[in-house]
């Protein structure tokens, strides 16, 4: 599930992750597709977040942290950033999202297209 390279610190704090993908419905012949990965994350204190990082393939990106926001109101995704865990961790998610996408076959987005949270492009 961790792409290679992924600190071997922060494995231990990703107790589960979930992906999903959904085909979304246009009138277009090649339809959107939505990746998603939830992900029960510690801080190192043991506090539990329960983070949901939502990719439409290769453009909008939201972030949530389900437990404080379980209706999915405050985007954490940039702008303006938010001082919560689970926006601290989103490049790690995003890190494992795209990893496990690429395994899958999902992944369709070159790496130019898949921007890192900061809006530069990812590398590796």
């Amino acid at each position: 599930m961790f792409p290679p390279g992924f600190d071997d610190a922060k494995k231990s704090f990703y107790h589960q992750c979930l992906f999903d993908r959904d085909h979304l419905s246009s009138q277009s012949t090649a339809a959107g597709t939505g990746l998603a990965l939830l992900a029960q994350v510690a801080e190192p204190s043991g506090t539990v977040h329960l983070c949901k990082l939502f990719r439409l393939t290769c453009g909008v990106q939201a972030l949530f942290d389900l437990i404080s926001d379980p209706y999915e109101r405050k985007n954490l995704h940039n702008p303006p950033p938010y001082p919560a865990f689970c926006a601290t961790e989103e490049a790690n998610l995003e890190k494992i999202l795209r990893y496990n996408a690429q395994q899958k076959g999902w992944l369709t987005c070159s790496d130019a297209e898949w921007p890192r949270h900061n809006g530069t492009p990812a590398s590796g």
